[in-house]
């Protein structure tokens, strides 16, 4: 297993955990389908594939970190978990101000609500819609970072170059988009989530870009300034 993949599979449990402590928080949990996709259509394909990703045809002047004690690995790790967490609490947070307050949905307490199963129903809110939509982009710009400016990105060949971890990836990250976007009856129904305001949609996309934009500055930091001054 690699440096990249390593480093995917310990993030995204991290992710989970995070999100599932905060939707505790308000007497909520994740839907069994959220789960579902998450793990099996995100999860699993992207940590199989990214291994297939080939070394590197050309020979550095550097050699490869082999250590998972390693500064730049471990300062790598804690930017990550420390940054992706940070980023949930904001968006999680951020639905109370940026959400119309016509459409924004309180969380209740999954128990106040029971169905005809004999057990408590899950009430979708704004607040955890928010958050899952959130989360299926973070398993993505993860795995992104840790391809381009992972530690041993320059000892393997370019992620686009794994054909099968690119489409896969290509077709996760349009299906998510279109998801975000436009959220339509089926998506709301299958996923439970809440309806959002499409100003909040478009809020929510560019905090995603910023996620991405500012993982991968913390990914280079770790690896190459950190890393520099660290020797």
């Amino acid at each position: 297993m690699s440096f990249q993949a390593f480093k995917f599979v310990e993030l995204q449990s991290v992710i989970q955990f995070a999100s599932i402590t905060l939707l505790y928080q308000v007497g909520t949990d994740m839907a069994d389908c959220q789960v579902l996709y998450i793990n099996l259509f995100i999860i699993l394909p992207l940590s199989i594939f990214m291994s297939w990703t080939k070394p590197s045809d050309h020979l550095t002047k550097n050699i490869p970190t082999v250590s998972l004690f390693s500064a730049s690995f471990l300062m790598s790790i804690a930017l990550s978990m420390i940054f992706q967490i940070g980023f949930q609490i904001f968006v999680f947070k951020s639905a109370d101000y940026f959400e119309d307050p016509k459409t924004f949905v309180e969380c209740y307490p999954s128990s106040t609500n029971t169905g005809n199963r004999g057990h408590s129903e899950r009430v979708p809110c704004t607040r955890d819609t928010a958050l899952y939509l959130l989360n299926i982009f973070q398993y993505i710009i993860i795995c992104i970072c840790f391809g381009v400016r992972g530690t041993d990105s320059e000892f393997r060949q370019p992620f686009y170059m794994n054909k099968i971890f690119f489409f896969t990836l290509i077709l996760i990250i349009f299906y998510n988009t279109y998801k975000l976007i436009y959220l339509d009856q089926w998506s709301k129904d299958f996923y439970e989530l809440a309806e959002i305001s499409n100003t909040y949609r478009l809020i929510l996309l560019a905090m995603v870009v910023l996620n991405l934009v500012l993982s991968m500055f913390l990914e280079y930091f770790s690896t190459q300034v950190f890393t520099g001054w660290w020797q």
